[in-house]
């Protein structure tokens, strides 16, 4: 029996193995619960919510949110189920991650691009107003260095769901492939960042755009105060919605926030560092159609 969301863009039915909308392409992983309480209850919210969470928060896990969220992408293969060790050894957070203020090149997209070997921890929000952990590795498993890979990958019930994708670099800036759907190629950021720099994506259904609002902001994480951190606007004219996605040099991602209310998508809760030749194994595992792309630099 399949279930199924309401889109709030259209009224159509979304199936729950599909992340957008198939009348307008809403992407249904940026639903925000409005009832969801402040980020200073954060902690309390996720142990308790963690209790009940369903089969419907996995697959959405699955199909994290990607910085593209406009774009219409028809996700209907499961990730590979894959054994993944779980006797790695606890480490603590570690500080020597973009502690520098003399980093790469802050106009340039590669810098906010993960090092190969970071081992990062997010909490994510999905529609229904839950939240889950989600563990991110980045490595190269390609010989040409102008490729980067990154999965996320989730614990549920004994088996380990991952969903890869990979980063190409070229001469104008940063572009982002899912490893389900090789043939898209997603611009994540472009070169020459600059506060008001603008590109655009456009699907055939809609258009998003991204817009550089900030740069050289520090962020305090609590745990971590992470320096000279991006901030870039998403908006996608066919879903009707906003998103503030924050990079921070040579680790990727560490937050999302809805562009309006303020409310925290995904955001960052531990960094560490692991062996790069593990990270690239475990990245293996589940980029089942890497051997597709090869380098696609200029």
């Amino acid at each position: 029996m399949n279930l199924f969301l309401k889109c709030p863009v259209c009224g159509g039915e979304i199936d729950m193995k599909e992340r957008y909308c198939g009348m307008c392409g809403f992407d249904s992983v940026t639903i925000v619960d409005p009832t969801l309480e402040s980020e200073d209850n954060l902690h309390h919210e996720f142990n308790a919510k963690t209790k009940t969470r369903s089969l419907l928060v996995v697959i959405l896990m699955i199909f994290m949110q990607l910085s593209a969220g406009g774009v219409y992408w028809w996700l209907t293969n499961k990730a590979t189920i894959a054994g993944i060790s779980e006797n790695q050894p606890a480490i603590e957070t570690d500080n020597s991650l973009n502690t520098s203020k003399n980093v790469s090149d802050l106009t340039r997209a590669e810098t906010y691009l993960p090092k190969p070997g970071v081992l990062a921890k997010f909490y994510q929000r999905y529609p229904n107003g839950e939240a889950g952990v989600i563990e991110r590795i980045s490595a190269n498993i390609f010989t040409d260095n102008n490729i980067l890979s990154e999965v996320d990958l989730i614990l549920y019930e004994g088996k380990n769901y991952g969903y890869a994708y990979h980063f190409i670099k070229r001469s104008d800036g940063v572009y982002i492939i899912s490893d389900q759907n090789p043939e898209d190629i997603i611009p994540s950021l472009k070169n020459n960042l600059r506060p008001g720099l603008q590109w655009e994506y456009h699907d055939g259904t809609g258009k998003t755009v991204w817009t550089v609002l900030e740069m050289g902001k520090t962020i305090d994480l609590g745990f971590i105060n992470l320096q000279n951190c991006l901030l870039v606007q998403e908006e996608c004219n066919q879903a009707d919605y906003k998103k503030i996605i924050y990079y921070a040099p040579e680790i990727g991602r560490i937050m999302e926030k809805t562009a309006i209310e303020g409310d925290w998508l995904m955001i960052i809760t531990s960094l560490n560092s692991i062996d790069p030749d593990q990270a690239a194994k475990t990245i293996k595992l589940w980029a089942v159609n890497h051997e597709q792309i090869s380098c696609q630099g200029d």
